[in-house]
């Protein structure tokens, strides 16, 4: 029978992640907060992209490049971030 939990997370584990969370979450809060959404539904984006982008192997290998950033865009994008919010910050 399969589980329907994963195993808790180790300690390394969960200091990857916090590196990851703290080299992308500010900068990609300040994306989404730019965009002007309820607050509610900004911290969803937030938190639901960091999650699936976490659950990506490459993320966990690489978690710094400008590519996972541009990924984490588009990530963010199908959690809710309106594509024309972004077109408007980055065509300033």
């Amino acid at each position: 029978m399969l589980s329907l939990f994963k195993k808790a997370p180790t300690q390394a584990q969960q200091r990857a992640f916090a590196v990851f969370y703290a080299a992308h979450a500010p900068r990609l809060w300040g994306l989404i907060l730019a965009a002007n959404l309820p607050t509610p539904q900004a911290e969803t984006i937030l938190s639901n992209t960091l999650i699936k982008a976490w659950q990506h192997p490459d993320c966990q290998s690489s978690p710094t490049t400008s590519q996972s950033c541009n990924w984490l865009l588009r990530l963010a994008c199908k959690e809710g971030l309106p594509h024309s919010a972004l077109r408007a910050i980055f065509n300033r």
